[in-house]
């Protein structure tokens, strides 16, 4: 039972007092007065049991006082808590008003606007659909199956890049083509099997979304993909643009889809954050003049990302929400 329903039922419990207590007054009133009445009628002929009746009267009219009291106590109880918790959700109410009203304010005189997020080991875990795909092409060429950590290690530059890193320096690129044919056809009817969103990323999104904050989505995974596993994952979400590999764009670490996005969001490179998780990311982003966190739940380990110098780390989604914060309390308090 909730406070609420508590109080509620105290109230009530007070009303039924109240009655309970009038009804018992009146009914001992009427017998006591009642059975004083035949008392006095002369030849009535009950002896001297009947000089007792009164009494019962007055012991319920007792009663009915009594229960009256608890009940105007019961209601006094009641009401006083009512109050109190009108006064405290009111209280609660203000204050997250208040602090609504502060976050908005904090983005408005904030120097971030938009987030720039990476997809394959940032916002979704795409690891296992990628290594089902590989593996089943490149056995039948012979290659052995390799394990996930080892396709962790040659993802970030293309999926043609991820053939070249596991074959044969003297493979023909006629043979890294059928390789790759056999590998984006597995990878077609497979890519949305065991990929999910990382624990904790629909809710950033979310919280930057219900703040504001613009939102982007750049990929070295074929655009097709990218763009359906988007759409599919993320269908409550408002992305400003979402590119992944395009023969239109050069792909990152070339800065020329972060200036287009920054450029789409209406806002200045400095207003921009770029999350990524792999050398590649921090690269584009420094190439683009982006502030950069680097998330380290993806496929790149920590001393790998010390080599690219980002501008934060952050261990959990949460910990990105802090940091565009962090940024934006820092540039509110010096402007």
């Amino acid at each position: 039972m909730t406070k609420k329903q508590r109080i509620n039922q105290t109230i009530k419990s007070g009303i039924f007092g109240l009655l309970t207590g009038i009804v018992l007054g009146v009914v001992g009133y009427l017998w006591a007065h009642a059975t004083n009445l035949l008392i006095d009628i002369e030849g009535f002929g009950l002896g001297r049991m009947v000089l007792w009746f009164p009494m019962i009267g007055y012991g319920v009219i007792g009663v009915g006082i009594v229960v009256f009291a608890f009940g105007i106590l019961q209601l006094i109880r009641g009401f006083s808590a009512k109050n109190k918790h009108v006064e405290k959700s009111e209280a609660v109410k203000k204050t997250q008003q208040d602090a609504i009203v502060a976050e908005r304010s904090l983005f408005d005189k904030g120097r971030i606007k938009g987030v720039i997020f990476d997809l394959d080991g940032t916002l979704l875990d795409t690891i296992d659909d990628l290594t089902d795909a590989l593996n089943s092409a490149i056995t039948v060429y012979g290659y052995p199956a390799k394990t996930s950590d080892e396709v962790m290690a040659v993802v970030g530059n293309g999926m043609a890049n991820m053939v070249r890193r596991v074959v044969n320096p003297e493979t023909t690129e006629e043979e890294i083509q059928e390789i790759l044919k056999a590998f984006l056809d597995a990878y077609d009817m497979n890519y949305q099997n065991k990929t999910k969103p990382y624990e904790g990323i629909h809710e950033l999104l979310r919280e930057l979304n219900s703040k504001g904050y613009l939102l982007g989505v750049i990929s070295n995974k074929r655009l097709e993909y990218t763009q359906e596993l988007i759409k599919n994952l993320f269908s409550d979400i408002p992305f400003v643009d979402v590119i992944g590999d395009h023969v239109e764009y050069p792909r990152k670490p070339d800065p020329t889809t972060t200036q287009l996005i920054v450029q789409e969001m209406m806002v200045s490179s400095s207003q921009v954050v770029f999350v990524g998780d792999s050398q590649v990311d921090i690269e584009t982003a420094h190439n683009a003049n982006v502030p950069v966190i680097a998330c380290t739940w993806g496929f790149r380990s920590i001393s790998e990302l010390d080599e690219a110098k980002p501008d934060y780390y952050a261990h959990t989604p949460k910990e990105i929400y802090d940091i565009i914060v962090s940024i934006n309390h820092s540039s509110a308090s010096q402007s």
